[in-house]
């Protein structure tokens, strides 16, 4: 099963970012973000009150002053539920071309509403 959490800072009060925790049959905790922030305060603890191993994202994929966190966050969540592990859902985005990733998200959450065939590589 999957977590979304969308923190929200006393200064920004409308906006937030969105994170994402997926916990595996194994226990094992895959945590998202898509700054490649590791996960702090309230979501670590609650990270080490499930239990068992945890991974995060080491890797910003999120273009400088974009707001793709929320549409990032669901397509790693779409993919992980198709049974697409961590390093395949991570290996669709680049490390360098930021703007490629937030091109990709926006295409491919458009294609799922739209019914349009965007490819996604295993």
């Amino acid at each position: 099963y999957f977590i979304i959490v969308n923190t929200l800072n006393d200064y920004q009060k409308m906006a937030g970012h969105w994170q994402l925790i997926y916990r595996n049959e194994n226990h094992t905790c895959n945590f998202f973000c898509s700054l490649g922030k590791k996960p702090e305060g309230e979501i670590l603890r609650f990270i080490q009150r499930l239990g068992g191993d945890y991974a995060h994202n080491i890797h910003r994929y999120q273009a400088f002053g974009s707001s793709v966190c929320g549409q990032m966050t669901c397509l790693y969540a779409d993919l992980r539920c198709q049974q697409y592990t961590d390093a395949e859902v991570l290996a669709q985005f680049s490390t360098t071309n930021l703007t490629a990733n937030d091109r990709l998200v926006t295409r491919y959450l458009y294609g799922h509403m739209m019914r349009d065939n965007i490819t996604i590589t295993r």
